[in-house]
């Protein structure tokens, strides 16, 4: 987070956010949390106001700002009713990618039943495009550069293991990796249409290391891959 806006960068020191987005009135922006409020401005300037009431770490932090196409689903679970908010690319935005953005709404009630409701249901969960190579979980408004099942489905499961749960060191990010992974696994499993525990298994077994050399805390945190 230090490269782009001041910062203490501690995990174990979280905190809520009000987010100013100021950009040209052909664009939109997203960012965590709850659109509180949209304002024109002079010079065909639009202000997005985002406001995080749920603690959140710097890493999560972001802002996605281009000339999105937007739309917003509702997912439902007991007395619960959330949005769930989806910006797309322009070129990209399909009816094959908004079915597929929109897995993610059972994928939130498969995780819900087995670890707890998620964990922000009072503002929302939201995927943006971006350039960026496969996700990044930001707390409630994660980064994609496309909308497979695996890669919606990891970075969701990241909601409760790793944005809700926290590690307080980069030493043991492979905790919020290695839940994340077997979101993937628990939603084969869970999905319409799967054959249950064995898609879970064959998940699982696809996923064993080659190697089991080293260790699973990185002690060398200075590379992103490593870690």
């Amino acid at each position: 987070a230090m490269t782009w806006w001041p910062a203490k960068e501690n995990n174990t020191d979280k905190f809520t956010a009000t987010i100013g987005i100021t950009v040209p009135s052909a664009l939109k922006a997203c960012s965590n949390g709850v659109l509180t409020s949209t304002t024109a401005l002079s010079g065909s300037r639009t202000k997005y106001l985002w406001t995080c009431n749920y603690p959140i770490v710097t890493y999560l932090v972001s802002i996605g700002a281009t000339n999105y196409n937007q739309w917003t689903a509702t997912w439902n679970y007991n007395t619960t009713s959330m949005p769930v908010m989806f910006y797309i690319w322009p070129e990209q935005d399909t009816a094959s990618n908004r079915s597929a953005a929109e897995a993610v709404l059972p994928m939130l009630t498969a995780y819900s039943n087995r670890f707890g409701i998620y964990p922000f249901s009072n503002e929302k969960y939201g995927i943006y495009q971006f350039t960026f190579g496969g996700g990044m979980e930001h707390q409630t408004m994660t980064g994609q550069i496309n909308f497979s099942e695996s890669l919606s489905s990891h970075e969701l499961g990241h909601q409760w293991w790793g944005d809700m749960i926290t590690c307080g060191r980069w030493e043991d990010i492979w905790l919020n990796e290695g839940f994340a992974t077997y979101c993937e696994a628990i939603w084969l499993e869970t999905k319409p249409g799967s054959t249950g525990l064995p898609a879970l298994q064959a998940a699982m077994a696809a996923r064993v290391p080659s190697s089991v050399n080293g260790t699973v805390t990185r002690f060398d945190t200075t590379s992103v891959g490593s870690i």
